[in-house]
């Protein structure tokens, strides 16, 4: 018998997750998950907007300084300023899908059928390491 890769217990996780009588609560903790990564996300972007505010003015105000370190404030806080847009487009995106999931685990489960019959399950089953 071959030996088994390190990840069937994280994959074996994610089967036991999916099977029907599970799947709602999987379902949740996806949601659950979503909505953090949104939250932490929203701060990241207040703050990491106003830093490349303050870069991209410390760079356009600042006559007398050095003239290199202006210019790399001013163009780091404007490549900054269009991460942040970005970040905050993906936030938006996942936020509403997260929404979208979280309205349809209220009646009813994203996951249909069963995935016992998967080769994950037949090889998880099959091991005799595995407690």
């Amino acid at each position: 018998m071959e030996t088994p890769c390190f990840c069937w217990p994280v994959s074996l996780y994610f089967a036991q997750h999916l099977l029907p009588e599970n799947a709602q609560d999987f379902q949740k903790d996806i949601v659950r998950a979503a909505e953090g990564l949104v939250s932490i996300g929203n701060k990241h972007i207040e703050v990491g907007t106003k830093f490349s505010e303050d870069c991209y003015r410390y760079g356009s105000e600042n006559n007398a300084s050095d003239e290199a370190l202006r210019k790399a404030a001013s163009l780091y806080g404007g490549a900054l300023r269009n991460i942040e847009k970005e970040y905050e487009d993906f936030s938006r995106i996942l936020s509403s899908q997260a929404g979208n999931i979280g309205v349809m685990g209220i009646g009813q489960c994203i996951f249909k059928g069963t995935v016992t019959s998967l080769p994950l399950m037949e090889r998880v089953a099959d091991w005799d390491g595995f407690e």
